[in-house]
């Protein structure tokens, strides 16, 4: 090696001595050659902008994209990209963690007025740019129609995520009636292991918060308390929270879920599973009503999916009660159709009457198209009902699963008909887009309509149905229904219902309210036998209300025959019982209906799904009641 080193050094004077030949002073330059800059240190970070990062959530169908760059850890540029965003007002970078509002640090404009939003070359402060790397900037587009912010997005270094979700009562396991909902951001750094978690809930007296372990439909250990807040409401991570490798994983693999509890539902009234970007929940009833044909049954079910789109994922966790299962399938197939078995489920030998798939299930793309569009349903079988007892169809929110019956009982007037029939239907609460399919039986049906109006009261033609050249007793909508914006509310509020038409009945021989799963219909059949104490009179009453036991909405509208009425209300008080008015009727030209946006308690919901409410009609001749009828559910 050394006398490697000495031929070098013998070149290099050699090549010293031929330069310095023939040469002089005068030929030499003075001029001192410039040291080239060196290249600026550019990052670049692409943000992705959506309403649900929003805090609270907004529901938006926009989305944008901005890249964000940082030069030589001392200037920030940044472009955004709105041209296809309707009424913009604004754009910053704020500061603030996800699930936090802050303040303005830089300001977008767009001078071109071409929707192409800019900032150019704004000094950034350390404290600033360690807020970037931290997670800790985002962007907000302000609009006419969201004023505070329409869509939002945080700007994440490479090894960050966020994950947003909803919290409701549905996800808890079982399910949960209330109003109370919530809107969970998680940021986690997979560099650092770092979480922040801030959730903010709303008509819930939250008393405790945990991050759990545990798939979506199943329970499991605290991996995190949360503390409360400065927010009324609010529930945060503490400072400097961590998740472990294994945490990570289940974070990764949608297996933790934030549970809030309160005094009135000690193990949680209201839950959202933490949901990476490619992963899709899915929370949907098992009934009997959703049976091909449907089946009488008290069992009930909850079914919990969740979908990883990447990989192709599935895991599904179907709990039933009330029955003795003998197997349970997934099968293809769409709302009100059989199908082929798709998944057999697998019974779990720890828990009874919970049905799962078997670990490792993964789904083609094609088959995840299907699934999401609500293509594919869980069917559970028993000995009393061998072609299934209990069926729910698998749907993503937006999408809600209607199932109700036909009769002539339902009519207004009501109808003396053998005739029956049963409903089906999937509506997207954002879009409007519906389908219902209704099957009858014992009649040969001339035309039917979907039509607008409350239980208990008629209304005009809002969608006339096709009958299906496959099935004759089967009429649907027609292939691309959508419904308005305000139709729309009132379909999901029990506002519509199916008539049938047949050559004997012109006016419709059999109806069915149209309902969703946490909407519940309540026949009334009034009679002085009912009054406490019993009256002898001629007076009768018929009609229905319904109730959702999420909003605790209450509809509905009943006539009175042979009395001249004087006052109806809705009283508190079991069969046999007499108690407070809770609700003041309104009167109509046949009898009395619910007064407009009328909201029950939760707990006044509660009881009226128990019986614990009755309807009583007043008169001159008798003013503590004459006629009255008890609420119960179908």
């Amino acid at each position: 090696m050394f006398s490697n080193q000495k031929t070098v050094l013998t070149f290099t004077a050699s090549a010293l001595l031929i330069t310095g030949c023939g040469g002089s002073d005068n030929n030499r330059s003075s001029t001192p050659v410039a040291t080239p800059e060196p290249d600026p240190v550019v990052d670049t970070y692409t943000v992705q902008l959506k309403g649900e990062q929003e805090v609270p959530m907004v529901e938006s169908d926009n989305q944008a994209m901005a890249t964000v760059t940082i030069t030589d850890g001392e200037t920030l540029s940044a472009m955004l990209d709105l041209s296809s965003v309707a009424g913009v007002t604004g754009a910053h970078i704020h500061a603030g963690e996800v699930g936090i509002n802050g303040d303005v640090v830089f300001a977008f404009s767009d001078d071109d007025m071409d929707g192409s939003w800019e900032i150019q070359d704004e000094m950034v402060s350390d404290d600033q740019l360690a807020m970037l790397l931290a997670g800790g900037l985002y962007i907000n587009v302000h609009t006419s129609a969201q004023a505070s912010g329409e869509l939002r997005g945080q700007i994440l270094v490479e090894s960050q995520s966020v994950h947003v979700f909803m919290l409701k009562g549905e996800q808890e396991v079982p399910s949960v009636y209330t109003s109370a909902y919530g809107h969970g951001y998680v940021f986690y750094d997979s560099a650092t292991g770092a979480m922040e978690t801030n959730v903010w809930t709303w008509d819930v007296q939250g008393e405790a918060a945990h991050v759990h372990a545990g798939q979506a439909g199943l329970s499991g250990g605290v991996v995190l308390a949360l503390e409360m807040g400065e927010g009324e409401g609010m529930w945060q991570s503490p400072d400097g929270s961590m998740l472990t490798g294994d945490e990570a994983s289940q974070l990764m693999a949608a297996e933790l879920y934030v549970n809030v509890h309160s005094s009135e539902h000690a193990g949680g009234e209201i839950r959202g599973q933490i949901l990476p970007e490619d992963y899709q929940l899915m929370v949907f009833p098992l009934s009997g009503m959703q049976e091909v044909p449907q089946v009488d049954t008290e069992a009930t079910g909850l079914g919990y999916a969740t979908l990883n789109s990447s990989s192709g994922e599935l895991k599904l966790n179907a709990h039933v009660f009330d029955m003795t299962a003998t197997a349970a399938h997934v099968h293809q197939g769409e709302i009100a159709m059989s199908g082929d078995v798709a998944i057999m489920l697998e019974a779990n030998s720890e828990m009874d009457g919970l049905w799962q798939t078997p670990a490792g299930t993964m789904l083609e793309a094609s088959t995840q198209a299907a699934l999401l569009a609500g293509g594919h349903y869980v069917n559970v079988h028993s000995d009393d009902f061998p072609g299934g007892e209990l069926r729910g169809q698998i749907v993503a929110s937006p999408w809600q699963v209607l199932a109700f019956d036909l009769s002539g009982a339902q009519e207004v007037p009501s109808v003396m008909s053998s005739a029956g029939g049963d409903g089906y239907g999937l509506v997207n609460s954002k879009s409007g887009e519906l389908l219902l399919r209704v099957i009858t039986e014992n009649m040969t049906a001339t035309a039917a309509h979907l039509h607008a109006g409350t239980a208990g009261a008629n209304g005009g033609v809002a969608v006339g149905l096709n009958q299906s050249t496959d099935n004759m007793a089967m009429w649907m909508t027609p292939d691309s229904t959508v419904l308005g914006a305000e139709d729309l509310a009132e379909f999901l509020d029990a506002g519509h219902y199916v008539n049938v038409h047949s050559a004997e009945f012109a006016s419709g021989e059999i109806r069915g309210q149209a309902l969703t799963a946490n909407t519940h219909l309540l026949p009334l059949a009034f009679s002085g036998d009912n009054s406490v104490p019993p009256v002898d009179t001629m007076a009768s009453g018929e009609g229905a209300f319904t109730i959702n036991t999420s909003t605790g909405s209450l509809r509905g509208a009943f006539s009175v025959s042979n009395m001249v009425s004087t006052a109806a209300h809705i009283h508190q008080g079991a069969v046999g019982q007499t108690g407070d008015v809770v609700v003041m009727l309104e009167a109509t030209d046949t009898g009395y209906k619910v007064p407009d946006a009328q909201l029950l308690t939760a707990d006044q919901t509660n009881t009226l799904i128990g019986g614990g409410h009755y309807v009583n009609v007043h008169s001159d001749a008798h003013p503590s009641g004459e006629i009255r009828a008890q609420i119960q559910p179908e």
